[in-house]
């Protein structure tokens, strides 16, 4: 009995467990500070990455539509109204907000902040457009968007517009 009162048990001092909880403490403030980043830093990639989804799809959709259409016209200050020859007009009109498509049954809203919208007419004794140019903007960087749109002698013709 003697020789268990006399052996000391090995233990950790109370100074020691409190420097092991106080670096431990730092490295997990450090370990949520670098989740915290990495998570807001992967959010802004996702947000860049729907407007510049955007971005594509109004270049896709006024790409097709310039290219495809018989006629552009302009229909309002702010809406172009594509033509083809048998199909229903496809139009596209730009808010605040953003733009809207319009096709025969069905509407896409493109959320996009664009700014310096202009048209230019063939003349101006008519609604067809020659060209749109605009700018979407997104994250302080601007991005031009242009559109042209050349006609024939003979849809001119069977417009009954004058080609200047």
């Amino acid at each position: 009995m003697n020789n268990i009162l006399k052996k000391r048990f090995k233990a950790f001092t109370l100074t020691e467990i409190v420097i092991a909880m106080i670096i431990s403490g730092t490295l997990l403030g450090l370990a949520i500070k670098v989740i915290l980043t990495v998570s807001f830093i992967g959010s802004q990639q996702h947000v860049n990455s729907d407007l510049n989804n955007e971005i594509l799809k109004v270049n896709e959709i006024l790409k097709e539509n310039f290219r495809n259409s018989s006629l552009v016209e302009k229909e309002s200050s702010d809406e172009l109204v594509f033509i083809y020859a048998n199909k229903v007009p496809i139009s596209f009109s730009f808010y605040p907000a953003g733009m809207i498509v319009k096709k025969q049954v069905a509407i896409d809203t493109i959320v996009a902040a664009w700014d310096s919208l202009k048209f230019t007419k063939i003349d101006s004794d008519t609604s067809l457009i020659k060209s749109i140019s605009f700018v979407i903007q997104n994250n302080k960087i601007n991005y031009p968007v242009y559109f042209k749109k050349n006609y024939s002698n003979q849809q001119l013709y069977t417009s009954g517009k004058n080609a200047n």
